[in-house]
């Protein structure tokens, strides 16, 4: 769920774009993140989003805090469980997914 290479910092972070099929790409040490004090999606309810900025998780990468990753992971998974339950939702109401975009 998450694409991580330790060194550079950057993360798959999935946003309400994924029914769409979108997800993006964040370089979570990027400069242009110190000032952004919005979570990673605006509207997102997940813990991470609530109560943590882009900003703070971009000092947490670049100093290297295991918060950091774990933030991040939380805010996906809160996404790949709306994902999961989407299908479930789908499946039991009986449409058919062969074309179903995620």
């Amino acid at each position: 769920a998450v694409v991580s290479t330790q060194s550079t910092g950057v993360k798959l972070v999935f946003d309400n774009m994924v029914e769409a099929g979108g997800s993006r790409i964040m370089d979570l040490k990027d400069k242009s993140l110190v000032r952004q004090f919005v979570g990673f999606e605006e509207g997102c309810e997940c813990f991470t989003c609530s109560r943590h900025t882009r900003a703070y998780v971009h000092h947490l990468f670049n100093t290297n805090e295991m918060l950091g990753p774990t933030l991040v992971s939380l805010h996906n998974l809160h996404h790949v469980r709306g994902l999961v339950k989407r299908i479930r939702e789908a499946v039991e109401s009986g449409i058919d997914l062969t074309d179903w975009k995620v």
